[in-house]
């Protein structure tokens, strides 16, 4: 058999989707079924797919073919929104969708006839319209506080934020559940061992799609969607869950690791000390977004290295100090309101449940402006980055 019968494909959909594809041909076509874009295997990139790499897939946005054959169905998952065009392999384009879509990028030259019939036309008269008049980026930036002005977006978040408490109350309510199972002897204590165990699990996976969610909304609002998407088809655990938790964890560890460094190692605690700690802090955290937003978009560490997230930040400009102040005030909120939970402890009952109820909607909205703020500087400050997906 065929070696490269046996290399599986791995990429995204200019959509957004994530597709694997197993046993291509050169010239094998698919058809994506959330946009039904068709993807086109040419055998550049079956050769990238061998060697590790991820594709994008290079079609014009504006092509109307929805005819296509779709390879194992099965194997294709739900990714988080915000890819764009372009292959990994820019440099070999085999087929005339990946020619004209380059070309539009200013990445390759039209061949002087086409399968577009007949004479080449300019990119400008192929490029897609735009649907409607971007915001400016201060506008936009704004627009994150009152969910990019679309009511769904508002009632999506307020549907999640009462879902996702559910499993919360539960646990509150436990106690009280416990106490009066335990009447019933045996056939109660198993009914609430049974209960308990239920109430952890929804915890864990609430825990796991607010992050999803949150990690969806800053790859989405980087390819362009104000939408709040509601779930996903099918996600990962790995990708979508801990793949993002780890990187969070380990980003955030890094940009706080200088002011730890000092105030574990550095000289006794005076007035000097504190403002070397407070500008390392200072320091570290004015490049946590733009390193969580490019790890995010780009789906690799390689995306955070030190120098170009500085280049990134001055291709910018200005403007980054104003994404750095929201983000912050965002995380600062949400991190000030967590720890509010020990004080909560002592509350009443239904002050306490008030508390989850109305505490899970302000953290969905919280991490719903932070990471719309990590999307947007992909969003209108990609085309300056040194590194292009």
């Amino acid at each position: 058999m065929d070696e490269r019968a046996q290399v599986v494909i791995r990429g995204r959909c200019a959509c957004g989707k994530r597709f694997r594809i197993r046993n291509a041909q050169p010239g094998t076509i698919v058809t994506c079924p959330h946009c039904r874009r068709t993807i086109s295997i040419s055998d550049a990139d079956l050769r990238i797919a061998a060697a590790g790499g991820r594709l994008v897939p290079l079609q014009p946005e504006q092509a109307d073919a929805l005819e296509g054959i779709l390879l194992d169905k099965a194997e294709l998952r739900t990714a988080a929104k915000g890819s764009q065009a372009g292959l990994t392999g820019r440099t070999e384009l085999t087929h005339e969708e990946a020619a004209l879509a380059a070309a539009l990028h200013g990445g390759a030259r039209l061949p002087p006839h086409t399968a577009w019939g007949g004479a080449a036309q300019s990119a400008d008269a192929l490029a897609p319209q735009p649907k409607q008049v971007p915001r400016l980026f201060l506008t936009d930036l704004l627009a994150s506080y009152y969910f990019a002005g679309q009511r769904r977006n508002a009632l999506v978040l307020l549907a999640v934020s009462l879902a996702c408490s559910l499993p919360f109350l539960g646990l509150e309510l436990l106690p009280y559940v416990w106490d009066l199972l335990m009447a019933f002897s045996i056939a109660g204590i198993a009914i609430g061992v049974a209960f308990a165990i239920v109430c952890v699990v929804a915890v864990v996976l609430a825990s796991a799609y607010v992050l999803q969610f949150c990690w969806r909304i800053l790859a989405m609002t980087a390819g362009g969607d104000d939408e709040i998407p509601v779930h996903q088809a099918s996600w990962s655990v790995w990708h979508d869950v801990i793949a993002p938790l780890f990187w969070v964890t380990a980003i955030t560890c890094v940009c706080a690791m200088p002011a730890a460094l000092l105030r574990t190692y550095g000289p006794p605690l005076g007035p000097l000390t504190t403002l070397l700690i407070v500008g390392a802090l200072a320091l570290g955290s004015f490049f946590w977004p733009v390193a969580l937003m490019s790890y995010c978009v780009g789906g690799s560490i390689v995306y955070a290295r030190p120098d170009w997230l500085l280049r990134c930040a001055v291709a910018i400009g200005p403007t980054y100090v104003l994404a750095w102040l929201q983000a912050m005030l965002a995380a600062g909120a949400l991190i000030g309101f967590t720890q509010m939970a020990t004080a909560v402890s002592r509350w009443p009952l239904v002050a306490r449940l008030a508390y989850i109820v109305g505490g899970a909607f302000l953290t969905l909205y919280l991490g719903y402006v932070l990471f719309r703020t990590l999307g947007l500087l992909y969003r209108h400050f990609s085309h300056r980055f040194p590194w292009q997906l």
